[in-house]
Formats: C-alpha cells, structure tokens, sequence
C-alpha cells in the first residue's frame, strides 16, 4: 500500500512539473524522467539490446524536451497576455492603466 501511495505522490508531482523545461530541472527530475522514457521505448516493444533501443531513446527525448518547450512558451504567453487593467474616470475621460 506505500509503495502505491509513493508512486501516486510522485506521479502528481511530475504531472505538476509537465510544463518545467528539461533545463529547470533537477538531477532527480531528470534522472527520473530517463527512466520514463526508457520505459517508453520498452512499452513500444524495444529492449535495451536492440538496435532500435537508442533511436528511440533518442527521439523520445528530442520530443519530450521539445513538448515541454512548447508548454513553457504557452503559459509565458498566457501570464504575459493576462494585463491587470483598471479604468477610472477622470474629469469626463476614462483613462486605464
């Protein structure tokens, strides 16, 4: 039962980190997230002798870190398009800052 607690807590915790770049993170996050991909390539029918094994590696990555990328950009996007803006009146003018 702990180690199904353990491995629930770490998921969310990944989940969580799903728009952190491959740069921001540590050397447990990233440690961790090889084995996942590795884990990938082995679910896709790959084992770590096939010749195929490293290819995959090496595209799973590649998509992985550019996945992330693209998640990082988009909420930069978003909290740069998201202004505070308040407008008052000001001698029969509405100015907004």
């Amino acid at each position: 039962m702990k180690t199904k607690l353990i491995a629930v807590a770490l998921g969310l915790a990944l989940s969580g980190c799903q728009t952190q770049t491959v740069e921001e993170m540590s050397y447990t996050q990233r440690k961790q997230l090889a084995g996942e991909i590795a884990k990938r390539c082995v679910d896709q029918g790959f084992t770590e002798k096939s010749p195929e094994f490293v290819p995959c590696i090496k595209a799973e990555t590649e998509g992985e870190i550019a996945r992330r990328r693209r998640a990082s950009a988009r909420e930069d996007m978003a909290a740069a398009n998201s202004v505070d803006v308040t407008c008052r009146e000001f001698f029969g003018a509405v100015r907004c800052n």
